[in-house]
């Protein structure tokens, strides 16, 4: 066995160890509970599976064409910028899920005015350290999560009375604020 042979196997086996990350992270994303953890799991195939690909094709390029410095440095650099933005990237989809939470609001880094603001308001609000400022709305909520385990004993018309007053406040043409402006 010559070296070109040892080095196409050792490239095989690098590429297709990426790839059964890349597979295995699929699974996992396919299996998991919510967004946020779908988020997470995108670190191994993204920040290990993915530059070893871009090794594989450095190393078969170095194999059948010779070394090129640059592509040397065509390959370094695409792994450095696959490495930030993936970073960068996992860091905002994660703050976009945590804070597309229902009912809550997340203001970051947790400012005082802020949150008397959001309790007068009577909406929940997330806290950056991960408290959560309780509001006559979210012991409402509670209330009604207690209270639903009596629906069965209310007759037709008491249910729609009472849906029709949870859902009397709503207008979903009403123009939205960002819940971080004063």
């Amino acid at each position: 066995m010559d070296t070109t042979t040892l080095a196409e196997i050792i490239i095989g086996v690098i590429v297709i160890a990426a790839a059964l990350m890349v597979l295995t992270t699929a699974v996992a994303m396919w299996r998991s509970p919510n967004a946020l953890t779908r988020a997470n799991l995108m670190g191994p195939a993204v920040c290990v599976g993915l530059p070893l690909l871009i090794i594989g094709k450095l190393g078969y390029d170095i194999i059948h064409d010779g070394f090129s410095v640059v592509n040397l440095l065509r390959g370094i650099i695409a792994i450095v910028a696959l490495l930030v933005v993936a970073n960068v990237a996992s860091y905002y989809v994660g703050r976009a899920v945590h804070g597309v939470e229902k009912n809550i609001i997340v203001i970051d880094p947790p400012k005082q005015s802020k949150l008397e603001k959001y309790t007068a308001l009577n909406t929940p609000t997330l806290v950056h350290a991960g408290q959560t400022v309780h509001t006559a709305r979210n012991e409402a909520i509670a209330q009604a999560a207690d209270e639903s385990t009596n629906r069965g004993r209310l007759s037709r018309r008491q249910q729609k009375r009472r849906h029709q007053a949870h859902h009397r406040d709503y207008n979903p043409f009403a123009p939205e604020k960002h819940p971080n402006e004063e």
